[in-house]
């Protein structure tokens, strides 16, 4: 997006974009360019999109966009491109990075755009910067955040391509394989299962296909590890954190 302390001012990108389809004027009375409009316009669906975007208040405060309104007072502020470049950066006794995405639970549109974006950004600091320290990155309900434009790079498939190199791990958690697509699926190694319940869903991961009748009868707690360096694959129970109380038990009808 920028780099910090600098912000760009995505107000702008819209008219910048447009300069980018300048070309020179065959007027000699004209000086300088013209605007090639006939090219320009086949970036209108996407420049309605930015600034659809762009202009909502989540999105401008998660990224610490410049505001066009004055602010009576100023506090301190802290973007998120620079926390994620401190953290991946600099060893400190802080070693979970949380980005509470929770507010824009109910846009959907905007939070894969979000999601997509911090991937993205977050691979390319991994790349250029010159202190290589291991990152993890775990995003919970992946399949909520997934891009699903035609032609739209998106920037979890990417880091799950090319993260490994510069030291970028990525976990992801979904409710089902078939949430993924197979091209992502592919990229991992190691794989935690925890009750799959239709022969559709275990076709996606071949391997765990002669512990299918086992995968489907899971009680609470167990799980199956399974992958690269699980081979055979390890039956896990896990215990519960006694701390840790929900409301979410399933109920019992029976």
């Amino acid at each position: 997006m920028y780099d910090y302390p600098q912000p760009a001012d995505m107000h702008l990108l819209p008219e910048q974009l447009q300069q980018e389809f300048a070309v020179p004027t065959d007027d000699f009375d004209l000086i300088g360019q013209t605007i090639d409009q006939a090219g320009f316009r086949t970036l209108l669906p996407l420049i309605r999109r930015i600034k659809s975007q762009t202009s909502q208040p989540a999105f401008q405060q998660l990224f610490n966009l410049p505001s066009r309104k004055k602010i009576a007072t100023v506090g301190m502020r802290t973007d998120v491109m620079y926390l994620m470049r401190l953290f991946s950066s600099q060893r400190s006794e802080q070693k979970i990075l949380v980005i509470d995405l929770s507010e824009l639970a109910d846009n959907l549109g905007l939070g894969k755009v979000v999601v997509s974006l911090l991937m993205t950004a977050l691979l390319r600091i991994k790349q250029t910067g010159t202190q290589q320290l291991p990152v993890t990155v775990l995003i919970d309900e992946a399949h909520r955040y997934l891009l699903q434009q035609p032609g739209v790079v998106d920037g979890i498939l990417r880091v799950a391509r090319e993260g490994r190199k510069a030291g970028l791990y990525l976990m992801l958690t979904t409710q089902s394989p078939l949430d993924l697509p197979a091209g992502l699926l592919g990229q991992f190694g190691n794989y935690l299962i925890h009750r799959l319940n239709t022969a559709t869903e275990l076709a996606q991961l071949p391997a765990l296909a002669p512990l299918g009748q086992r995968i489907a009868l899971q009680q609470v707690g167990e799980a199956i590890l399974a992958g690269n360096q699980f081979v055979p694959p390890r039956e896990l129970q896990i215990r519960q954190v006694a701390a840790m109380q929900h409301q979410t038990a399933s109920p019992k009808f029976f």
